[in-house]
């Protein structure tokens, strides 16, 4: 099991790593050089509203149903189609409570035709998620890996074509660039379809029992709560900047550059997040091995957002002139405290996963509940002061909380990982170490730099013993 988990999670990984960075970097920076850090800070705000209100739309049917199939594959035709139906209903439900929020929210300053647009997009999206969880619930995780970058591949090709292109790009606006989702989107939904229908999938729209409507929508509850929760905390920080500050744009348009890098990371910490909750669901009547996967997740994701996370903080400046073109010491800032950020919000994702995968539902949505009026909290006295360092701040403070809080409550299911907790903090510390004497002594290339640092961090893997050529032996020889 633990060789069948790191060969799709290599996969998955890679997979994305090949299109999501030409995503962020080539297009949407490319776009907010253009339009402006005001324009696309609008933006930005805009879609996070939109995203948080999503809740409505998605309900936890993505999770709920990754989990069903995963146990049930042999009925998942069955399973899917009393969802379809409820599914066209949240999304209509969804529109009419974005109408209102909207009104409500923006007052004067309102574009409802913009913000409809994007709300189009959300159930775009929500329905991709749909049928993938179809896809992954089945045991298809290549084809997975493959839809979870149709769209934004498709959204390369055609909005690479308009930005570089001259006599394009100086008329293209923010409204071009949505217009271009939705068509990459209903593209990516009618593959998704045909990929599920060739299966035997029949989405013919079926009556539900009044009684069978009460009962889907009382077990994806708490996933919807789930899902709201997590994006208090996740996704309103943008929302906040635009409603506590007069330049709210422009400090909204500043933070999302700076978190563009974060969000590009996370496709590795979505990765292990998404497989795992098919795979810990596939083996909820094995507690052994779910034990070993998460311990072995865990570990794993830890080293990698270590190496993210202490880049990030060492070579902020570095970064920040690569991506941002700028020496602006604000945005450094930002960028350091996100990717540090990183490290315990990475491990957020597998736990999230193994909480959802083991019936845990209320206990998460308590705990995303009391992350997001912290959240709230902090940002409301932070951000007038701070400004978007503020919601960096604040970001990192309750991605710790949560770790640490989660850690105690699963504790008994990570004593394979606490047998190896001081190698993992043998192995931090001396990363740690090197990056400082690196960064600070060496005043090489900083990309030369990266590279004598991944070298000697692979020798304290080995050195702190977290891995030997033993074990590769033994995963390597593991039958699927």
């Amino acid at each position: 099991m633990k060789r069948t988990f790191l060969v799709n999670i290599v996969i998955l990984i890679l997979v994305n790593l090949l299109i999501k960075p030409f995503y962020l970097f080539g297009i949407e920076r490319k776009l907010q050089f253009i339009v402006g850090n005001a324009d696309y800070g609008h933006y930005f705000n805009v879609f996070n509203f939109t995203l948080i209100l999503q809740f409505i739309n998605d309900f936890g049917i993505q999770n709920y149903t990754n989990r069903l199939i995963s146990q049930n594959r042999e009925e998942s035709s069955k399973i899917v189609q009393p969802l379809v139906g409820f599914k066209i209903v949240l999304s209509i439900i969804y529109l009419l409570a974005t109408t209102i929020c909207a009104l409500i929210w923006y007052g004067e300053g309102l574009d409802l035709a913009f913000i409809l647009h994007l709300a189009f997009n959300q159930i775009l999206i929500s329905l991709i998620f749909f049928l993938r969880a179809n896809i992954s619930g089945l045991g298809f995780y290549k084809l997975d890996s493959f839809i979870s970058i149709l769209d934004r591949l498709l959204l390369i090709i055609i909005m690479g074509f308009i930005l570089y292109t001259p006599m394009l790009s100086e008329k293209i606006s923010i409204s071009t660039f949505v217009y271009v989702q939705s068509i990459s989107l209903f593209i990516c939904v009618i593959v998704s379809g045909s990929i599920l229908i060739g299966h035997k999938y029949d989405f013919k729209l079926i009556s539900i029992q009044k009684s069978e409507f009460w009962k889907v929508l009382k077990i994806c509850f708490p996933f919807a709560l789930i899902y709201l929760t997590s994006s208090l905390f996740m996704k309103a920080d943008s929302i906040w900047l635009e409603k506590y500050l007069t330049n709210g744009h422009e400090e909204a348009g500043i933070y999302a550059s700076c978190y563009r890098l974060y969000d590009a990371l996370t496709i590795i910490s979505l990765s292990f997040g998404s497989l795992l909750l098919a795979m810990f669901a596939r083996l909820h009547n094995d507690l052994e091995k779910i034990k070993q996967l998460l311990s072995t997740s865990v570990s794993i994701l830890w080293i990698i957002a270590l190496f993210c996370g202490f880049t990030g903080f060492f070579y902020s400046e570095e970064l920040n002139l690569l991506l941002n073109k700028s020496n602006s010491g604000y945005s450094q800032k930002i960028i350091s405290i996100l990717l540090v950020a990183f490290i315990p919000g990475s491990i957020n994702y597998i736990f999230g996963a193994y909480y959802q995968a083991s019936h845990r539902e209320a206990l998460l949505y308590k705990l995303y509940g009391a992350i997001a009026i912290i959240s709230i909290i902090l940002n409301y006295f932070s951000i007038p002061s701070v400004k978007a360092i503020g919601c960096a701040l604040t970001f990192l403070i309750v991605q710790l909380i949560l770790t640490v809080v989660s850690i105690i409550f699963i504790k008994n299911e990570l004593k394979e990982l606490f047998a190896i907790k001081y190698k993992l903090l043998l192995f931090s510390a001396g990363l740690g170490s090197v990056y400082y004497v690196v960064s600070s002594q060496l005043n090489l290339y900083y990309m030369l730099e990266w590279i004598i640092i991944g070298f000697i961090g692979i020798g304290l893997l080995f050195l702190s013993r977290i891995i030997s050529i033993g074990s590769i032996k033994k995963l390597w020889l593991e039958k699927y």
